[in-house]
């Protein structure tokens, strides 16, 4: 179970299985209704793919998939990055690698072992030389509770726009500066 492939449901519910509040990308805005049966659907979907287990009428994470996705299931610090039409997110635990899910469809995700290092060198990688793009931070506090950081930018001639890229309370940044906004941010560092 090295590169699972999962929806943004079961990955959801997986986090919810595990006791921890999911990042903000796989926890849509769903009425009531639709949210049960998005669960039970990705429920029955991930004991049919393995990634469950039914014992004594509880669903639970197959031991596989727990370790796979452990930094996503039990870390405090996950950034969603956006770059382009492509969205990541990188979830750092107490053990490296730092895991990397790429969407590779709308609400479909592959999850791997990101290279070597932070969950911030992995950031400033997706990110180099985009154009445009945004970076949100999602701490997990004790309890339910999360704490969201962001940055956003477009590029606009030698600099960056950053903040409200299109509106008046934007600021213009050079490169080093976006890239070390992007390396705080991505490394869980509070400014």
């Amino acid at each position: 179970m090295s590169r699972p492939v999962m929806s943004a449901d079961e990955l959801r519910v997986a986090c919810l299985i595990a006791g921890r509040t999911p990042p903000p990308w796989l926890d849509p805005d769903l009425a009531d209704s639709d949210r049960m049966v998005a669960d039970v659907t990705a429920g029955r979907a991930l004991v049919a793919r393995c990634f469950g287990v039914v014992c004594r009428d509880v669903l639970a994470l197959a031991p596989g998939a727990r370790r796979s996705l452990a930094p996503l299931l039990f870390g405090d610090l996950i950034v969603e990055v956006a770059v382009g039409e492509r969205r990541h997110l990188v979830a750092e635990g107490e053990a490296p690698p730092p895991l990397l899910l790429s969407e590779r469809q709308p609400d479909i995700w592959a999850a791997r072992a990101a290279e070597p290092g932070t969950a911030a060198g992995v950031v400033l990688r997706l990110v180099e030389g985009a154009p445009a793009g945004m970076v949100r931070v999602v701490r997990r506090l004790a309890g339910d509770g999360v704490e969201l950081g962001e940055v956003a930018w477009m590029r606009v001639g030698d600099g960056f726009r950053v903040g409200d890229v299109h509106g008046d309370e934007a600021v213009m940044v050079g490169e080093s500066e976006l890239r070390e906004m992007v390396r705080a941010l991505s490394a869980g560092e509070r400014g």
